[in-house]
């Protein structure tokens, strides 16, 4: 895969070859930007020029002050393996900056995608484009008439739900104030979800067991967290570790756990989570342990976590307060 990158105005002097575009900033490349590349590369074999993507760096909320939260849920390296693992032949990483976003429809059409050489365009259907976001998708096929193939790709579905990179962010956003606390709980594996949440969150609370092979599965997640923090979320921080299923009469146990503290200090919780029946039986009723047995050994070590996170919050508010 060829990777270009453009700024506007485009230098004249270069040549392009045929290209079918799918066009946008593709942040997260979930399925509903899959469904869009792929329409591209669909058009490109019938039209018989190479497939392409244009996406733009950095984000137009970040250039033009609208972003209240961090935009890059996919960093661009990460986004261009995604793309080559697509199929995708070449990448124009456009320059997003004040002079693009001043340009009109019309411009984007006339002074971009022709001397680029495009046949044809995919968009998502909540494209926009020109100045002041005024072209929507369906003006690419009035502008381009007779001169772009142009499709728009009606939203993918999933459980009645559109889906959007966007959807935690502003799901997180509607209910914010309503709560001290908001908890996503994430898969264990560092996934395309886990990438998202990490990406909306303000810390991370990281449970491991006190196993040697936990150790090198967290030494996994800390370097995910920093490339999060690097072009992602740079507010993302480490909560706290929890030791769970922890056994202290298990000598490995205890050398490990002696190791996270170590290592880590205060940011280890105190509270350790123990191996306990209840606990674990809890989930084949189908209820959470406070429902099944809150006097249980599991429960109570939970709601000594609850006590422990609610005193570090009231102590890190307080620190700021005095800060000021």
């Amino acid at each position: 895969m060829e990777t270009i990158h453009l700024s506007y105005p485009l230098k004249t002097e270069e040549t392009f070859p045929p290209i079918s575009l799918a066009i946008g900033y593709f942040a997260g490349v979930h399925r509903g930007h899959q469904a869009v590349i792929q329409r591209a590369r669909k058009i490109a074999a019938d039209l018989g020029v190479i497939s392409g993507v244009m996406t733009f760096y950095p984000h137009p909320r970040d250039v033009l002050g609208k972003a209240k939260v961090n935009q890059y849920l996919t960093p661009l390296p990460d986004k261009l393996a995604q793309f080559e693992r697509l199929g995708v032949e070449r990448v124009y990483v456009m320059r997003f900056d004040r002079e693009l976003a001043a340009r009109s429809k019309e411009s984007f059409v006339e002074d971009v995608l022709l001397p680029l050489q495009v046949k044809g365009v995919t968009v998502g259907f909540n494209f926009t484009f020109g100045r002041g976001a005024k072209g929507k998708a369906e003006d690419l096929a009035t502008l381009g008439a007779g001169r772009l193939q142009v499709e728009v790709v009606r939203p993918i579905q999933h459980q009645a739900l559109s889906v959007s990179s966007n959807r935690l962010r502003q799901a997180l956003d509607s209910v914010r104030s309503d709560y001290d606390f908001i908890l996503i709980d994430c898969p264990p594996s560092l996934s395309m979800l886990t990438v998202n949440a990490l990406a909306a969150a303000h810390g991370v609370l990281i449970p491991m067991q006190c196993e040697y092979y936990a150790l090198e599965g967290l030494s996994a997640l800390l370097d995910t967290i920093q490339g999060v923090q690097r072009g992602l979320n740079p507010e993302l921080d480490i909560e706290g570790l929890l030791r769970t299923m922890y056994d202290p009469r298990s000598s490995l146990t205890r050398e490990v756990s002696s190791q996270l503290v170590g290592h880590f200090g205060d940011r280890v919780y105190r509270t350790a989570i123990p191996r306990n029946v209840r606990l674990a039986e809890a989930p084949s009723f189908g209820r959470p342990v406070m429902h099944h047995d809150r006097r249980s050994r599991g429960a109570l070590a939970y709601l000594a976590l609850a006590g422990e996170l609610l005193r570090r919050g009231d102590a890190e508010a307080d620190a700021a307060a005095q800060q000021q």
